[in-house]
């Protein structure tokens, strides 16, 4: 395979591994998730392989001699249109994960040699107009005694709260000693007392 040939390869995988990731979302189930995290791995594994193999078919073309001047200057330039674009896929992989693009206008910007910044631009755009046709509600609430809700909500940009706020009074059981009332001396005791030395003495005990 010649090094055209391994470097258009390694840009076609590497196109094809951020699509699977670009894939994965919240709402991804778990076994697809480990599916295409398994994909993925094997993709970057395969990608190692062929960047080994182009840097040495690279180091093996530095090596040869050339003698006329015009193709050596020729190498030089195809070599730095391919750094190049590496670059923009890069950049543009990066953009629409971050942007949450989806694979198609991933590989669409990348097949049609759109610019990193009027993809950027793009994903801006995208970004801009979720915003505003997503807004989310604040809701403010609080319970009254009788169980109603009151309350009033309002439209906004930020995250949507709901506040409830309730109180209620509950009767329990009193502690135990808690009702009781201590007398001194003791009832017993003192009845024994009056009953030895009445105040005032009964006639028939005079």
């Amino acid at each position: 395979m010649t090094l055209v040939e391994l470097r258009a390869r390694l840009a076609d995988m590497q196109t094809r591994a951020s699509a699977l990731m670009a894939q994965v979302t919240d709402d991804t189930p778990a076994a697809d998730v480990t599916r295409i995290e398994g994909e993925h791995r094997s993709l970057l594994t395969e990608i190692e392989g062929v960047q080994r193999q182009i840097t040495a078919a690279e180091a093996a073309e530095r090596s040869r001699p050339s003698t006329d001047p015009a193709v050596a200057g020729v190498r030089e330039a195809a070599a730095e249109a391919v750094r190049a674009e590496r670059s923009r896929i890069a950049g543009i992989n990066d953009i629409g994960a971050r942007a949450g693009l989806g694979a198609d206008v991933i590989s669409r910007a990348i097949s049609e040699e759109t610019t990193i910044e009027a993809f950027r631009t793009q994903a801006f755009d995208v970004l801009a107009t979720r915003s505003r046709v997503a807004p989310t509600q604040s809701v403010h609430a609080s319970i009254t005694r009788d169980g109603r809700l009151n309350g009033a909500s309002a439209t906004s940009s930020s995250c949507c709260t709901t506040r409830v706020s309730t109180s209620e009074a509950v009767k329990v059981e009193p502690l135990p000693g808690a009702l009781s009332t201590s007398t001194s001396p003791p009832m017993a005791h003192a009845s024994r007392r009056e009953m030895a030395r009445p105040r005032p003495v009964p006639p028939d005990c005079r």
